[in-house]
């Protein structure tokens, strides 16, 4: 999103690394920049996609005053994360589940959950064909994976819906696995 006030080159290059980032922000900025907008991004993420919200319902649920969720509610409408229902008073809010925003936030909180818990490992080299590998040294033993060399994944196309593995050493090693599987392509 573009700052809300227009800067000159010159006030540009004279502002400090943190003032420019709070002034353009990146999109990760965008979302985690107010602990509101953390705390409601994550009650919406653990709550069904079809719950509708006011602001108060919000506030109480996620840990914050109705003034903040009031202050920054306007920022994930117009990112498109949350819908603003019409012809509703009190005005509620849902979750756009539909909001590519909003798929990467899914996804990255299964990813970090996977993570956290040894489901994926912590550290994944991509090269620049499109495929990544893990680490042998990343990989579980309890998994059942064995074998010197690492793992590659190669990301399937679009109309190939999956992404294949394959242990380097034993190439004739290949499983497959589907987008709901969580490593599959989109």
């Amino acid at each position: 999103m573009e700052p809300e006030t227009e800067y000159s080159d010159s006030e540009i290059r004279e502002m400090g690394e943190k003032e420019f980032r709070k002034n353009f922000p990146s999109g990760w900025m965008e979302l985690s920049r107010y602990e509101t907008l953390v705390l409601i991004v994550d009650k919406l993420l653990e709550s069904s996609p079809d719950r509708e919200f006011t602001q108060r319902e919000l506030a109480n649920q996620a840990g914050c005053s109705e003034t903040s969720v009031e202050n920054r509610i306007g920022s994930l409408t117009r990112l498109g994360v949350v819908n603003e229902l019409e012809d509703r008073e009190p005005i509620r809010y849902e979750l756009n589940e539909h909001s590519p925003i909003t798929q990467k936030l899914y996804e990255l909180n299964l990813t970090v959950e996977k993570v956290k818990s040894g489901e994926l490992p912590q550290s994944i080299s991509w090269n620049h064909a499109g495929s990544f590998n893990i680490p042998a040294d990343e990989r579980s033993a309890s998994e059942g994976q064995r074998g010197e060399g690492n793992l590659e994944f190669k990301l399937g196309s679009a109309d190939d819906s999956h992404a294949s593995v394959t242990d380097q050493p034993a190439s004739d090693y290949t499983q497959r696995f589907s987008p709901g599987a969580g490593m599959g392509a989109d």
